[in-house]
């Protein structure tokens, strides 16, 4: 080649190259902006090709024949530079929007973790699981994936795997992921049969859930309160402060607790019990005082009515617990007040059972008649109303006829046959605590698992027994609520009728702990194993009822 057309090439190749430089720097000064992080490596990129250019512009210095500002041809020559060099340019461009458009881990564990969330609302728990394994694949948040995986495969069912899996996230023995140690502990203190040593577990699960998440309040609830079962009131009063710290709507729930501390210690020293009262009404008072505030400024808030008259009632102030739901009255929602009203009702009227004078039990007699206008088939009222029925006087033989004006009618004929049933067969008659029982399925209770349990043990503990059908009931009873442990005793007691040891045996221990007739109860156990030829037992079942049963 020629030494002129050699430095026209050289001159064109430059031009061309010079033309792709422009963009680039352009595009990683643009990249530069974006990752700040990478800012570094990207000035050494960007400042390549302005070394390029620069040695190619020293290279021009020295030729003659290099194309000038001016040349004819010079432009056109750069646009098919530009346009030879544009794939180039449209293939970073398609890079930069593909890195531009793709999810940070951040972005990608909120939209995880939102549908997870969202697909276990809506019942979709494939989805959920789904979700969650794709989220514990990324980086710091592989504990949140794996703890909501665990979830999921517990509603699935799979209930070895996700108690295994939110076993390893949350070890008893040392701190794990808070949300598993605080769901661990949830799971034992919600199991109903429980021993002393798993709620020392339990206890272990929050304080290593709080390591790991100082000031968790959720936490720090829960573990009051199982400082409250073991009497530790102290530590139990620090956790609560803490918690209501962050969340002061529960100041009622700790007013509570210190009204429990109160009275555990009334009768043993009435002077120490009563910091811990007046406290609990320091507690009511500024909850009350925030709520009536916000009431002032939302009087429509009927929700926020209900807390309020909640706050009234722990003070025992029923009169302005009824006026500030009454008052709510004029906002049109009677039908979501009346149910609260009729329990304010119902409570003032408890309230004054051990008074009794006749004036008393009038004003018993209108508070219950007016809770029943407002729910006519509340249980609490009907109750009361039963008991006033059974006094001397003019209010009681008025409470007499609205009950017989009641079955009469038609109004709450379920509950009251329920509670009618329940009266009789405390007094010994047995035939009408069946029939008023009988009526009570009849009418509408078979929907309540307590009523048909109730009628389940009538019918096997009554002449004639009926003992087949019992067992048929008690099993309704028990599908319906599996867990229901006073079910279990009634289902033992009908199984020791029919001779069916074994089974009886099974139901009448597992129902233990629930039982309120410890007497019978062993003295049944003592039957089952006395059938069963374990006489050292039976034996020592019938000692442990005499004992009970003992003065």
């Amino acid at each position: 080649m020629k030494p002129g057309r050699w430095q026209r090439f050289k001159a064109e190749l430059g031009g061309f190259v010079w033309t792709l430089i422009w963009p680039l720097r352009m595009l990683l000064r643009l990249c530069a902006w974006l990752w700040g992080q990478r800012i570094h490596a990207v000035r050494r990129l960007e400042a390549l090709p302005r070394r390029i250019g620069e040695a190619w512009r020293r290279m021009r210095a020295g030729q003659g024949n290099a194309p000038v500002v001016g040349e004819p041809g010079q432009w056109k020559k750069r646009l098919a530079n530009f346009l030879l060099g544009l794939p180039v340019l449209l293939c970073a461009g398609g890079l930069f929007w593909l890195g531009w458009d793709a999810p940070t881990p951040i972005i990608l564990r909120a939209r995880y973790h939102e549908e997870a969330m969202g697909a276990r609302a809506r019942g979709e728990l494939e989805v959920a699981r789904l979700c969650a394994e794709r989220l514990s694949g990324i980086g710091s948040f592989k504990e949140e994936g794996r703890y909501l995986l665990a979830l999921a495969l517990l509603e699935l069912e799979q209930q070895e795997r996700g108690l295994r899996m939110m076993a390893r996230l949350a070890p008893p023995d040392r701190k794990g992921y808070h949300k598993a140690h605080y769901w661990l502990a949830s799971y034992i203190v919600s199991r109903p049969e429980r021993t002393p040593e798993q709620l020392l577990l339990a206890e272990a699960h929050l304080q290593y859930a709080l390591l790991d998440k100082p000031g968790w309040a959720q936490a720090q609830r829960l573990l009051a309160h199982l400082k409250v079962g073991r009497g530790d009131w102290i530590e139990a009063e620090a956790l609560f402060l803490a918690a209501v710290h962050t969340r002061p709507e529960w100041r009622l729930e700790v007013a509570a607790f210190y009204r429990g501390w109160g009275r555990a210690y009334q009768e043993r020293d009435p002077e120490a019990a009563e910091l811990p009262l007046r406290r609990a009404r320091e507690q009511a008072g500024l909850l009350l005082a925030d709520l009536n505030a916000v009431l002032e400024q939302t009087p429509e808030n009927i929700e926020l009515r209900g807390k309020i008259a909640s706050v009234h009632l722990f003070l025992e102030d029923y009169a302005s617990a009824f006026d500030v739901l009454r008052d709510g009255l004029s906002w049109g929602e009677g039908p979501t007040l009346f149910p609260a009203l009729a329990d304010v009702c119902a409570g003032w009227s408890a309230s004054m059972a051990d008074d009794p004078s006749a004036a008393a039990l009038t004003r018993r007699f209108g508070l219950l008649a007016e809770a029943l206008q407002y729910s006519p088939q509340h249980l609490g009222a009907l109750r009361q109303l039963l008991e006033v029925s059974e006094r001397e006087g003019e209010a009681a033989e008025e409470a007499r006829e609205r009950l017989q004006k009641m079955l009469v009618s038609g109004t709450a004929p379920a509950t009251l046959h329920f509670l009618l049933g329940n009266q009789e067969w405390s007094a010994g008659r047995h035939d009408r605590a069946r029939f008023h029982m009988e009526r009570a399925v009849e009418l509408g209770g078979a929907r309540s698992a307590t009523v048909v349990n109730n009628l389940a043990y009538m019918l096997a503990h009554s002449e004639p027994a009926d003992l087949a059908r019992a067992l048929e009931l008690i099993d309704v009873a028990l599908e319906a609520q599996p867990d229901q442990l006073r079910f279990h005793e009634t289902r033992g007691r009908i199984l020791a009728k029919l001779e069916r040891w074994h089974e009886a045996l099974e139901e009448l221990e597992r129902s233990s702990a629930a039982v309120r007739d410890k007497a019978g109860h062993h003295r049944i156990l003592a039957d089952v194993y006395q059938a069963l030829g374990l006489d050292d037992l039976a034996a020592l079942h019938r000692e442990q009822a005499s004992w009970l049963e003992s003065p």
